[in-house]
C-alpha cells in the first residue's frame, strides 16, 4: 500500500489507511473517504464517498456493506482501479 497524505479544502489533512483500520476508525465514530484506488479524493471530476456510524444508513447496515456496495459500482474499470482506498483523518492515526 502506498503512503499517501491528501488535504481537503477546509485544511484538514487525509492518511491512506488499509481497510482494517478504516473499519475500526468508522465503529469508533469517525469519518472514513472511500475512493477508488487510482483518484485523487479530492479531485473534481470524480468523487469520494465520506461515510461515518452517525449518518443513517438503514437498518442492518454495516461498513463491509458499504464499502461493497461502493466497489460493485464505482471501481469497475482499469482506469479508476478495481478496489477501493480507504482514507481518515491524520489526527486519528496519531
Amino acid at each position: 500500500m502506498t503512503n499517501r497524505i491528501f488535504t481537503d479544502r477546509d485544511g484538514v489533512c487525509w492518511t491512506r489507511v488499509n481497510k482494517r483500520r478504516a473499519k475500526s476508525a468508522y465503529e469508533a465514530g469517525g469519518d472514513v473517504i472511500i475512493t477508488p484506488v487510482y483518484v485523487d479524493p479530492f479531485n473534481m471530476w470524480r468523487t469520494h464517498a465520506r461515510i461515518n456510524k452517525r449518518k443513517q444508513w438503514g437498518c442492518d447496515v454495516t461498513f463491509d456493506s458499504i464499502v461493497n456496495e461502493y466497489e460493485y459500482y464505482n471501481c469497475n474499470s482499469n482506469s479508476v482501479g478495481r478496489y477501493p482506498a480507504y482514507y481518515v483523518r491524520s489526527e486519528v492515526i496519531e
